[in-house]
């Protein structure tokens, strides 16, 4: 059985907040999970949807999920997932570390829903 984990992020500009959301469903759309987070720092929206994306496969590796699609609203973040070019930033250094997360859960795939 498939887990459906969607991510999202959202931000407070005149409180310095980034705030982070993930709903959890099983194949069947039953609620299994849903969590929120934030944190007092100013990124760009990449690097917020990086972190939220991370975040949650750090938390479904604690949790001994097995089997989960991670969706994200960002077409960017899912498309830079899988492309072998980096630069060198801080959006980057987060992507690597999520590239690196889901290279060890073979079980775990991102995906780009609107």
């Amino acid at each position: 059985m498939w887990l459906k984990c969607n991510v999202d992020e959202a931000f407070h500009d005149c409180n310095h907040l980034t705030s982070f959301v993930c709903c959890v469903r099983d194949s069947c759309g039953q609620f299994i999970h849903a969590q929120t987070k934030w944190q007092r720092e100013n990124m760009t929206v990449l690097e917020g949807e990086a972190v939220a994306l991370l975040d949650v496969i750090h938390f479904a590796n604690v949790t001994r999920w097995d089997r989960v699609s991670f969706e994200s609203d960002s077409a960017t973040l899912v498309q830079v997932l899988s492309s072998p070019d980096h630069c060198d930033s801080e959006f980057y250094a987060i992507v690597s570390n999520i590239i690196y997360q889901l290279s060890l859960h073979s079980n775990f795939k991102t995906k780009f829903v609107r």
